[in-house]
């Protein structure tokens, strides 16, 4: 009996969550109330009609119903408004100025019932007030972009967190990340940091990505010899002999920089994939070398040399983004010629790419020019 009954619980489980990830038009008070086992919610996809009803009626008393509505549920373990569509389309209207406080106000209470939380993921809730994280000590997993963050002090105490991301939180002060010695991964990206000499300490970080900041000088890499995963894309950079102690490293992307001397790459045996177009010059003939050295995305210019040695599969561009992600490697790139955003949802890569053309830049002519190129390394 007692068997049969942990099955119907488990059944009933997965219904509720199918239920609810099935009707996420329908945020009705006594249905979330019935979700006693919810353990995952994910509404970064509500349906149109839902916004359809809340955008006319955002406002304070909505803003309370709704908190009123989610702090019902308090098994949630993890939480994710990354790509919130209602948030989004308070953007793009007349409310945004008015009600996005309103909305920020929301999240945070309801952030502050969960009790279980151990991850959270977080987009545009610009002005929000992260201080109630600080209790939330079971959290492992965190992910605030494009928040306005400055102080982050809020942070210290989560001494189980191992992933982060602070995605586009410009004026943001990073010094209290190095209290976080179970962090294994993190993304700053457009952060307009300097240096990133406070995370010196972070002695399992694995992952770190640093794409479009202003770090000319990345001296205080070479503390950071734990590292599997690093990006420097778009970042000033014009030496990277500090890279040398880099000895695990695995994937590096030092695109749409200025470096001229690609010396160092050598010092990195365990390398498997390197990204490195939009530079003034990397010698191919020390990246062939390397022996785990699989992929390679360069876009071919005219002052570059081709790497007539590797053969079209070392060379191929298109296989790059098969590369394993980790869950909170979420990327958000702006350059002149491409915009790009990639994430990760449950165990499958969605990848999302949108072309931007300038008018001083032929985007479709330097693909074409790659392609012909690399037909011609293949012959």
């Amino acid at each position: 009996m007692q068997i049969e009954d942990q099955y119907e619980t488990k059944m009933s489980q997965e219904y509720q969550k199918q239920i609810f990830n099935n009707t996420l038009n329908i945020l009705d008070d006594s249905e979330l109330k019935s979700l006693k086992f919810m353990e995952n919610i994910d509404i970064r996809e509500l349906k149109l009609s839902f916004c359809d009803n809340i955008i006319p009626k955002l406002n304070s008393k909505t803003i309370k119903e709704l908190s009123i509505i989610f702090c019902n549920v308090s098994n949630v373990e993890q939480l994710d408004l990354v790509n919130l569509e209602v948030l989004q389309l308070i953007e793009e209207t007349e409310y945004i100025q008015n009600h996005q406080p309103q909305v920020a106000q929301l999240v945070q209470s309801i952030i502050e019932k969960y009790s279980n939380l151990k991850e959270l993921y977080l987009e545009r809730f610009k002005g929000i007030e992260i201080s109630s994280l600080s209790q939330k000590i079971e959290l492992t997993k965190v992910g605030l972009a494009i928040c306005n963050l400055k102080n982050i002090d809020a942070l210290k105490p989560l001494i189980n967190l191992k992933e982060l991301l602070l995605v586009y939180n410009e004026e943001i002060d990073i010094t209290p990340l190095q209290f976080l010695n179970q962090l294994t991964s993190i993304n700053l990206a457009g952060c307009a940091l300097l240096n990133v000499d406070s995370l010196k300490s972070l002695a399992n970080l694995k992952e770190l990505v640093l794409l479009g900041n202003e770090l000319i000088d990345i001296t205080s890499l070479q503390f950071f010899k734990t590292l599997t995963i690093l990006d420097l894309c778009q970042c000033k950079i014009l030496n990277i002999d500090t890279l040398k102690p880099l000895i695990n490293l695995e994937e590096l992307n030092i695109s749409a920089n200025q470096i001229v001397y690609s010396q160092p790459l050598g010092a990195l045996k365990k390398l498997i994939q390197l990204k490195c177009e939009d530079n003034k010059i990397i010698d191919f003939q020390i990246i062939e070398k390397l022996p785990n050295f699989k992929y390679i995305k360069q876009l071919i210019s005219g002052n570059q040399k081709i790497p007539t040695k590797l053969d079209i599969v070392q060379a191929n561009i298109l296989r790059n983004i098969n590369a394993p992600i980790t869950p909170l490697r979420k990327i958000y790139l702006l350059t002149k010629t491409l915009k790009m955003r990639m994430c990760v949802k449950k165990s499958r890569v969605e990848e999302y790419l949108q072309l931007q053309f300038l008018n001083q830049v032929n985007f479709t002519t330097q693909i074409v020019s790659l392609f012909q190129t690399l037909n011609k390394i293949g012959e």
